[in-house]
């Protein structure tokens, strides 16, 4: 059985993101965690009747190096010029990959010909976490965890087909904030939810002190239910063949693909 601790986070002070002359990109550092620390709706740790953190193992990792720098070749930016302060790992022009350590599909989630067979695929793609700074959220909720949306892609992942994975729930069952989501896709939201719902993904800001070289970072983790309710599962995503250019969009089951990622500004700015 299981008990709850809070996560508690204190922040050196809040801001907006300010952006002067010629607008650029933030540049981030991506590290995709190997195990993940499973989490509550209400923003809460979850422990063991120790008080030790539940963790999981990651379904999406590196490619034996699990550290992502922008630059080299890889694009990790937070895209602020285009407006929706995702924070986004292009691995598209890079000799590097990401990991999906794909599972059996959940019974009953739609699984077709189509569907990848459990295995790990190790090739390009990107990840992405939607209004990482929660541009948009109440002044008080500045620099407290909240919740988001999130996804990835890997490209000629089975039969030479690209997949997405997405975790795009239509509500929010938390009692955490919800990012305003900066995107404009209730199409995509509603095809990833008709079997089951599909999880949010927890982020966490850390503590910064720009004056001291510690640059704003946030905690993302992808450890929710899915549901309240039963059944529920662990960080459940749809998953949709996208084909050879990656523009279709057919559901081919559902998932459970927990993650941690440690994401980290590489310039200083005031994300609250």
């Amino acid at each position: 059985m299981f008990r709850f601790t809070l996560f508690m986070l204190t922040l050196c002070f809040t801001a907006t993101p300010a952006h002067g002359g010629k607008c650029t990109d933030i540049p981030l550092r991506f590290a995709l965690h190997q195990t993940a620390t499973l989490m509550n709706l209400d923003g809460t740790l979850m422990t063991d009747i120790s008080g030790n953190p539940v963790q999981t193992a990651s379904a999406i990792v590196g490619d034996g190096n699990d550290v992502y720098t922008n630059g080299t070749g890889v694009s990790a930016e937070i895209k602020s010029c285009g407006g929706t302060y995702d924070a986004v790992l292009n691995l598209s022009v890079s000799k590097r990959k990401i990991s999906a350590i794909l599972p059996a599909a959940i019974a009953g989630s739609g699984a077709t010909f189509q569907t990848p067979p459990p295995r790990t695929y190790t090739v390009s793609g990107f990840l992405n976490v939607r209004n990482i700074i929660c541009q948009g959220c109440l002044p008080g909720q500045a620099g407290q965890p909240f919740v988001t949306r999130a996804g990835s892609q890997w490209s000629s992942m089975y039969n030479g087909n690209t997949y997405n994975l997405r975790f795009l729930p239509a509500a929010n069952i938390s009692s955490l904030p919800f990012a305003p989501d900066l995107h404009s896709d209730p199409s995509d939201v509603s095809a990833a939810n008709i079997q089951n719902a599909t999880s949010l993904v927890i982020v966490l800001p850390q503590p910064y002190n720009c004056a001291q070289g510690v640059y704003p970072s946030w905690v993302v983790r992808g450890t929710l239910l899915n549901q309240t309710t039963q059944p529920s599962y662990l960080q459940v995503g749809t998953l949709l063949n996208g084909g050879k250019n990656g523009s279709g969009s057919t559901a081919v089951g559902q998932f459970s693909m927990p993650f941690e990622y440690q994401i980290q500004a590489l310039t200083c700015f005031n994300p609250y």
